[in-house]
Order: structure tokens, then sequence, then C-alpha cells
């Protein structure tokens, strides 16, 4: 059975990184045949090595099914700058795609809400539409508060 994936709204960034992401899939999928084809042209019976068998099962499983799914991800692309919510957005409510300042139990933060796994480590200010908290502001105004779960959350600004 075929399962048509749904769209999935990414930033421009978002998609340049999924992108970079999957060249990275790429080059580390030649590497391991490079390193495959090195254990077996040095000794052969390498090949119950523990070793070997992980990098077999890597290269056979685990990177193709990686780069599938990045490539579905990226075939199934709706970029969030470029649908008409974000074009007609005025920045009277929260909506997919802004930076929105907000008092979150009376600590100020800013957050972008972008599109589908575009969360970094190292950008903690990034949280995907699709999460419970994005979802509570979405539609939000400024000055609005909103209860979340044991929060007070305050929008205090909304831009592009």
């Amino acid at each position: 059975m075929n399962k048509q994936m749904k769209k999935q709204l990414l930033s421009r960034r978002g998609y340049r990184n999924l992108k970079a992401k999957l060249k990275s899939v790429e080059e580390r999928q030649e590497k391991i045949r490079n390193n495959i084809k090195e254990v077996i042209s040095e000794e052969p019976k390498k090949t119950e090595n523990p070793t070997f068998i992980e990098l077999r099962r890597l290269l056979m499983y685990g990177i193709p099914l990686e780069i599938r799914n990045i490539e579905d991800l990226l075939k199934n692309a709706l970029i969030i700058e470029d649908t008409e919510s974000y074009k007609q957005a005025d920045c009277s409510t929260v909506f997919v795609g802004c930076n929105v300042d907000l008092m979150v139990d009376g600590e100020r933060e800013t957050y972008w809400i972008l599109g589908y796994d575009e969360y970094d480590e190292e950008d903690e200010e990034i949280i995907a539409y699709n999460t419970p908290f994005a979802q509570a502001i979405i539609g939000a105004k400024e000055g609005d508060i909103i209860k979340f779960r044991n929060m007070l959350i305050e929008i205090k600004a909304i831009r592009k």
C-alpha cells in the first residue's frame, strides 16, 4: 500500500537545512561503502567482525531509510514563506512563520513558529507549528493572555 504523505510546512531555511542534511547522509553512505570495501579487501574473514556487520546493516537499512525519509519531506514540503496565509499575514495574530515575543509566567521569551522538524538544539527559539505550545498561541492577538497547561502566556509582539 502506497501511503501518500501529507504536505509539511517548512521555512526556506528549514528546506535548505534539510537538503544539506540529505547531502551529508549521502556522503556518509559513500564513506561507509568505502570502509566496507577496505575491510573486505584487507582481510575477507573480517566480514564476521561486529564493526563490519554494523556498517553493513547501516548501509543496507539505516541510511537508505534516512535518505528516503528526507527525500519524502523535501518532496512534500510546502514553503511557509510561499503560502498565501504567510503572504497575507498582517501580524495582527500569531501565525505560522512569525516571530513572536511572549511573557511566559513573567519571563520574556521570543520564538519563531516554523515548520515540521525545524527545531535545532543550537537555536532553541524555534518551535514547530504542530507542537501543542505553538497550537495554543496560533491565532492569538497581541495583548492576549493564554493559559497553557500550568503557564500564563501573554502575547507581546508579532513580526514576520
